[in-house]
């Protein structure tokens, strides 16, 4: 899923989608549900925000030497 927002918003809504999957872990590892969920959650939202914000970083990086090497 592709979510065009602030790094909060995107890590949010894509944690929400991705924590549907714990209910798959629940059936297929002896975990409580709600400690399957938490973790899903948890693990997306930091993972979704630390990956946009390297994209973001990388993405600065690029236009900063493609303005410079422009110039």
């Amino acid at each position: 899923m592709v979510i065009k927002s602030t790094k909060f918003t995107a890590s949010f809504f894509n944690a929400v989608c991705y924590t549907f999957s714990a209910v798959v872990i629940k059936f297929i590892a002896e975990f409580d549900l709600w400690i399957a969920i938490t973790v899903q959650f948890i693990t997306n939202g930091v993972g979704c925000y630390v990956a946009m914000w390297a994209a973001e970083k990388f993405l600065e990086k690029k236009k900063d030497d493609t303005e410079r090497s422009t110039t």
